[in-house]
């Protein structure tokens, strides 16, 4: 029976994943603001789109998780972009 390599005495070949980059600058919550803000403001994009784009998210993430299936992460960001547009929007231009 081999044992298992103690988690110290991994060498970088032995791991599974590559090391996260030192530049690497991603920041998801930055990155939603971002991106919510710039589609809230976007007058290309009716209430009803944005309304419609969020219910078709919502409906694909309860299928996933009927079949109990994995959800992707993208998914839930989009998910979460689209409910802080439509929050923003809501805050800045009234439901009128």
């Amino acid at each position: 029976m081999r044992r298992r390599p103690q988690l110290q005495n991994l060498r970088p070949d032995q791991c599974r994943s590559r090391p996260i980059p030192q530049d690497f600058a991603f920041r998801p919550t930055t990155d939603v603001d971002r991106v919510a803000r710039s589609l809230a403001v976007d007058v290309s994009v009716s209430d009803y789109q944005l309304w419609r784009a969020l219910k078709t998210v919502e409906d694909d993430l309860y299928r996933l998780g009927r079949s109990l299936l994995p959800v992707p992460i993208d998914l839930l960001y989009t998910r979460r972009i689209l409910m802080a547009a439509q929050s923003r929007r809501d805050l800045e231009f009234g439901d009128a």
